[in-house]
């Protein structure tokens, strides 16, 4: 009996161990197979490619880490800005200037005109939001969202707040810089940049509400008057941001205007 009980349990011994082997084997088999990069039919990969694939899915990886981490920090910023003044709606940022700061917004276009953003007199003011755009979501924004911005009436690029757009009449600086940043809370805006030019109080391009016939003529204006070819074209269905300010260049009397326009992505 002693002898019949030995045998089965040996036998169970060796039916677990068999069962556990063949999954230990399955894992590793499908480890490999997750492990191998997809080769079309026809194609040989070498060790090469596999760690260069393997490289650049890494850096992929923390860029997306790194952009989170970057994204967190300005809602971060935005959130503490809104606890400040309610007034708070949005945050603009353009990479390698100094224009990374909230944007206020109130029920008409003067009262941050030489306002800061603790409402407090500043001969610059702040960055402000047109009274009509709507800053929340991409399906609530307007046609045309457009933000307003002191310069230091010398067209300086390295002067304060918007004076900073002025780095864009560097080609070197254009061609590297093509995108305007806007964070709310509910979303982040990426728009790109399809027009910079030099313009005057005559040209109504600060419109927030038209129809189709004067969306169409701001963007056809705007591209003729761009001092560069960004090979963007952007329609009446598509959404723009723009960026206005004061300029001397052309007009003397207070009339002169420098203006940046990007399509939402």
């Amino acid at each position: 009996m002693k002898a019949f009980l030995s045998i089965i349990l040996t036998l169970c011994i060796v039916g677990i161990t068999a069962i556990v082997g063949t999954q230990i084997y399955k894992k590793q088999q499908q480890q490999k197979i997750d492990d191998t990069p997809y080769v079309p039919q026809g194609e040989v990969i070498t060790p090469e490619e596999t760690a260069e694939a393997k490289e650049e899915n890494k850096t992929e990886l923390q860029k997306e880490v790194a952009k989170s981490t970057a994204d967190k920090e300005i809602l971060d910023k935005l959130m503490y800005e809104i606890e400040k003044n309610p007034d708070t709606v949005a945050w603009i940022k353009i990479p390698d200037t100094t224009i990374d700061n909230s944007i206020l917004q109130y029920h008409n276009n003067e009262y941050y005109q030489r306002r800061d953003e603790r409402k407090k007199n500043n001969i610059y003011g702040c960055y402000f939001a047109d009274y009509e755009s709507s800053l929340s979501t991409r399906d609530n924004l307007k046609k045309n969202t457009v933000i307003y911005g002191h310069s230091d009436l010398k067209d300086n690029p390295d002067g304060q707040r918007f004076s900073q757009l002025f780095k864009f009449t560097d080609d070197k600086f254009a061609d590297t810089h093509k995108e305007i940043h806007i964070t709310t809370v509910n979303e982040d805006f990426v728009f790109e940049i399809f027009s910079v030019f030099y313009t005057d109080i005559n040209f109504d391009y600060i419109r927030v509400n038209m129809d189709d016939k004067a969306y169409q003529e701001i963007l056809d204006t705007a591209l003729k008057l761009s001092i560069r070819d960004y090979n963007i074209k952007p329609t009446v269905q598509d959404k723009i941001l723009t960026l206005s300010t004061c300029s001397v260049k052309y007009h003397q009397d207070g009339t002169g205007r420098f203006v940046i326009m990007g399509r939402l992505k």
